[in-house]
């Protein structure tokens, strides 16, 4: 027995002796190929020889290229390649480019300046590139390491939750899953601890079964936090997860044996996840089809940092020696990240570090771009922080390897000055005419492309999976502006700055656009785009002999452009309704009504508030009942007692009732903790496809920038109409400025040529803006365009509205063409904020292609994702013209609405196989919606303005009385307090075009103003006491659901201040 413990020991030695082994060969491989790269780098070419030499290296990253990144020796011979093709570029700027020094250039100071700036971004770019290449070129990819048969091995482990002021909904999931842990209960401890001393949680973990350590100052923020708790718990092991970080089950399972084979491991981490869509991806749209900002790090960075033993600490969902964390004394807490500090220091004392690619935990992700970018500017202020403290280029305990990864990741946080230099390069010639590089058009092209392009090549195989192409320049173009003044701040004064907590699981009542945290990123944009008008100013009129120049630096601002454009598209920050996220999970489920019988049912999504399922379509439940919902996944079963709050055909929501924390741990495991959980969300986006990702680039670019230019909002009070005039004033302003310094620059030239501004519309089936109050064609315009429609007076019965919206005026001009594939059509159209759908009826005008017979069986027709029918396809509807017509579930509607087309195929995987020109079926233009609807009595309150005086959702006339009776139709103030209303309301209507009818003291049974004195007499309101200028809304006496804006004042003039007051 003895003798086999020895062999098991020596195997293991010899195991890391030969990884050691092998990091120094690759080490001495990486040295000699450096080597040789500064000798091809520097060899002479002409520019015949040159060119070949690119061509070649083209050709050979094209034959080599591998589909992913796990072919290792290709993505080395790509980097190599890369490299190469840098270093030649990097020699000729230094030794051809600079011109500094060459006494036949008189250079100017604007040379000087612009040149010397691009240099420091170049030589930033390069050194973040060769760093990147070298800590990610053989990523380790661990696996995990099975614990031993006998549990009595098995080490004791304290769970560490800090909190400070986040809310216990959020608290909750993350102690109830930690104490569900998989591992022996007498060898597992949670504790709570909480920074914020609220009762709440103390009474919540007693009834939970953890423990609860207050404290009652907040010194050292979280690393304070967790070091108070550290004195008074004794685990062999700590592991430490956020207060919204929720494991799963085998979390311990899979990470401790790592710790039990090798005695020197310090610190494991495992990836951070997020089941809520950051800003970016909920802003765009772009929720597990492009990896996050933080994929690459979780998903190819630490793989590479753990292959040179260099794993960083994260914060959270890691596990830590104890007694590797006495040796430093606890978590850092001499700078803002405190996560890696700490395992720095670790490291400094020779423990190892281990990172599991394995994803198991998920959190919260940061609601809105404020917080977003707040939580980056720590991150950035803590890393460079670090630098200053403890430089790892010079601190003892550390290898060559560790050092440079380390390093690398505080050069990171310092990309916002050369990002900001890269995106306004090009407009030192454009403006000023000053030659950031003194070379010919071909020399930059022959030398800069192919560095570009072959970095491109080499970072789109080894990150695809994690970053798509391109999608950096995004994130650190949003971020670049906000990280100048902490990472300088930190690089001067390290010991300034605090622990700012990230704010998470909250709600956005509205869509707005953040002007505070995107003003510079709109500064640059404007300058782009001025810049583009001086490029073919001087491409035509003022530098037709430098056609080269001219170009490189158009297409250079056009590049920026788009970038920029598609940053500040993040800024229009969408609705979040609810604070308690749904998450996609499909478990077998019974729904289990009050007379005890079971109904089959399947689960859509859950949150610990609510549950929604599959059903069949005839439920014998209504809205308000009471029910019992059982989950099962084969393994485990639990009941959840539920109030039904929707019924829809085949689809059941309910609200959970509040439970035991026994039962919510139930409901946790299904929702969060099951084994293998996140594997598919971590995986979730495709790999990158350069040519559609610059495409999708394009398209952000295109949208952000035309919306930040000319979108706007219809709340007056909102932050964006807030600064409507000073961005106006803005883009006047540098434009103005741009054109004194052009002129100055060229005082000899003739004057420039007048230009006349054409706005050109373009028509589109996607998704409308109409949050951001966008315009809608003219075409649009109900009474020019002959929209049917009946509006029943007060005299009729029940106040309904009958509403057709033909295809036509939906922006469907020409029949809408479904060609299969799995593809879907939309139509997209609004329902006022103050109409409610009673009855809705689709009227189809359609014909089907015999040629889908054979691979597909029906068209589906859905309204927001809730089926209206199923055609079946037959013998006996296809090649005909047909109009039929479909009943809609009103309880389908919002208010806005997509009404989506698809043809489905016999077989669910079936890829389009006709002519992809041929005609499968037609939706022609006169199809059209009927609705029938109520009127909906809306709260009085003047948060909804402009609703519904004015809603963006109605595209007709707009019709607004004003009553103003006889004595205030002589006063010039009360007529001038109309006027300005009057204005506004005409301005927000635009092309669609509005008018006021003027009424005395009869108030008609339409939502109108309301203009009032004490002297004023109407018989329709009772008189109310005025004390100066106020704004109201009421409802008319005949009809609560009619809505009259009262502007009152003591005298006219006081109705001047009120409408000034309401539309400022």
């Amino acid at each position: 027995m003895i003798t086999k413990k020895r062999k098991i020991r020596s195997h293991r030695l010899s195991n890391q002796e030969r990884e050691h082994s092998s990091g120094g060969l690759l080490i001495l491989a990486l040295l000699i190929a450096l080597a040789a790269i500064v000798l091809i780098s520097s060899i002479p070419l002409t520019v015949e020889q040159q060119s070949l030499f690119v061509l070649a290296l083209l050709g050979l990253s094209l034959l080599i290229r591998p589909a992913n990144e796990l072919a290792r020796y290709r993505v080395i011979v790509l980097i190599l390649i890369s490299v190469i093709a840098t270093g030649r570029y990097i020699y000729w700027r230094l030794t051809e480019s600079l011109g500094w020094f060459d006494p036949n250039l008189h250079l100017s100071f604007l040379d000087y300046f612009f040149s010397g700036g691009l240099l420091f971004a170049e030589l930033y770019a390069w050194t973040v590139l060769f760093l990147g290449f070298f800590q990610t070129i053989w990523p380790l990819r661990r696996k995990i390491q099975p614990l031993p048969a006998d549990r009595s091995l098995w080490p004791t482990i304290d769970i560490l939750i800090p909190t400070y002021n986040e809310p216990l909904k959020v608290v909750a999931p993350s102690v109830l899953s930690a104490l569900a842990l998989d591992w022996p209960e007498d060898k597992l401890n949670v504790y709570v601890l909480d920074d914020g001393c609220r009762e709440e949680f103390a009474r919540f973990t007693k009834e939970a079964g953890a423990h609860y350590i207050k404290r009652e100052s907040s010194e050292g923020a979280k690393a304070g936090n967790i070091n108070h708790a550290l004195q008074m718990t004794h685990g062999e092991l700590v592991t430490i997860f956020d207060c919204d970080h929720v494991p799963v089950r085998s979390f311990l399972l899979n990470t401790v044996g790592w710790f039990l084979r090798e005695k020197k491991l310090g610190l494991l981490q495992t990836p951070h996840l997020f089941f809520t869509p950051d800003p970016v991806e909920r802003n765009l749209l772009v929720f597990h089809q492009v990896p996050n900002e933080g994929q690459l790090f979780y998903g190819l960075v630490q793989d590479g940092n753990d292959a040179w033993n260099a794993a960083f600490f994260c914060g959270s969902c890691a596990v830590i020696r104890r007694t590797a964390l006495s040796e430093i004394g606890g978590i850092a807490t001499e700078t803002v990240t405190e996560d890696a500090h700490t395992s720095l220091l670790i490291q400094k004392k020779g423990w190892n570090s281990a990172y599991l690619n394995t994803p198991l935990a998920a959190g919260l992700a940061t609601e809105r771009l404020s917080a977003h970018i707040g939580q980056r500017m720590r991150w950035a202020r803590g890393m460079l922080q670090i630098f200053r403290r403890d430089n790892p280029l010079f601190s003892k305990g550390l290898t060559l390897a560790q050092r440079l990864c380390y390093f690398n990741a505080m050069l990171h946080f310092l990309f916002s000055i050369p990002r900001i230099i890269f995106l306004t390069a090009p407009l030192a010639y454009l403006y000023f005419e000053a030659y950031v590089i003194q070379a010919s058009a071909v020399l930059i092209a022959i030398y800069a492309l192919p560095h570009i392009f072959q970095a491109q090549v080499a970072n789109s195989v080894m990150q695809g999976r994690y970053r798509h192409s391109f999608w950096a320049d995004v994130y650190e173009t949003i971020l670049s502006s906000h990280l100048i003044m902490p990472t300088l701040g930190a690089l001067i004064r390290p010991d300034k700055g605090s622990f700012n907590v990230t704010n998470k699981g909250g709600i956005i009542k509205e869509d707005f656009f953040d002007w505070s945290s995107s003003r510079i990123v709109f500064l640059l944009l404007v300058l782009n785009l001025v810049g583009l008008v001086f490029a073919f100013l001087r491409l035509f009129w003022w530098n037709p002999d430098e056609t080269g120049t001219v170009l490189i630096n158009l297409a250079w601002t056009v590049y920026n452009s788009i970038i920029l454009g598609a940053a500040i598209s993040v800024a229009w920050e969408k609705r979040q309704r609810r604070d308690d996220p749904r998450i996609h999970r499909k478990f077998d489920a019974f729904v289990i009504p009050q007379n005890g019988r079971r109904i089959r049912a399947e689960t859509k999504d859950l949150s610990l508030t609510n549950i929604s399922l599959h059903v069949p379509p005839d439920m014998p439940v209504k809205q308000g009942d009471p029910v019992t919902i059982e989950i099962s996944d084969g393994q485990r079963q639990a009941q959840f007692p539920a109030t039904v709050t929707t019924v829809i055909p085949r689809h059941l929501g309910v609200a959970l009732a509040s439970m035991h924390p026994d039962l919510e741990t139930d409901l946790v495991y299904f929702s969060h903790s099951r084994e293998h959980s996140w594997d598919d969300w971590y995986n979730a986006c495709e790999p990158s496809k350069p040519l559609a990702s610059f495409l999708e680039i394009i398209r952000l670019g295109i949208i952000g920038a035309f919306r930040s230019l000319f979108g706007h909002p219809d709340d007056p009070e909102s932050h964006a109409a807030h600064h409507s005039h000073l961005k106006s004033i803005l883009v006047a302003s540098i434009i103005a400025t741009a054109g004194i310094l052009v002129t100055a620059s060229k005082a000899e030239s003739a004057p420039a040529p007048e230009i006349t501004p054409v706005v050109a519309n373009s028509t589109t089936r996607d998704k409308p803006e109409s949050q951001q109050q966008q315009p809608l064609p003219k075409s649009s315009v109900n009474e020019a365009q002959g929209v049917q429609e009946k509006t029943v007076t007060h005299e009729d019965s029940a106040f309904t509205e009958t509403l057709s919206l033909p295809f036509s005026k939906l922006g469907l001009e020409k029949p809408l063409k479904l060609r299969g594939g799995n593809s879907q059509d939309d139509i997209w159209f609004h329902v006022r904020a103050d109409k409610i759908v009673k009855e809705a009826e689709l009227h189809l005008d359609y014909s089907i292609a015999r040629q889908l017979l054979q691979d597909y069986k029906a068209l589906a027709i859905s309204l927001n994702g809730q089926p209206v029918t199923s055609i079946e396809i037959t013998q006996d509807n296809v090649d005909r013209q047909l109009v039929d017509a479909f009943p809609i579930d009103r309880l389908n509607f919002s208010d806005l609405n997509q009404l989506s087309f698809r043809l489905i195929p016999k077989n669910e995987e079936n890829c389009e196989k006709l002519d992809p020109l041929a005609i499968s079926a037609e939706i022609q233009p006169d199809s059209e919606i009927t609705m029938h609807m109520n009127p909906l009595d809306l709260v009085n309150d003047l948060a909804l303005f402009p609703v519904p005086f004015y809603d963006y959702r109605d595209d007709r006339k707009l019709v607004l009385p004003m009553a103003v009776d006889k004595k205030l139709a002589h006063s010039l103030p009360a007529l001038k307090a109309a006027a300005i209303l009057a204005s506004w309301f005409g301005a927000k209507a635009d092309y669609l075009g509005a008018t006021f009818p003027v009424t005395g003291k009869d108030i008609p049974l339409h939502h109108s103003i309301v203009f009032r004195t004490p002297d004023s007499m109407y018989a329709d309101i009772s008189p109310l006491p005025i004390t100066g200028p106020s704004l109201e809304i009421i409802g008319h006496p005949e009809d609560s659901a009619v809505k009259l804006l009262v502007i009152s004042g003591q005298t006219p003039e006081e109705l001047v201040t009120a409408a000034t007051g309401l539309t400022s």
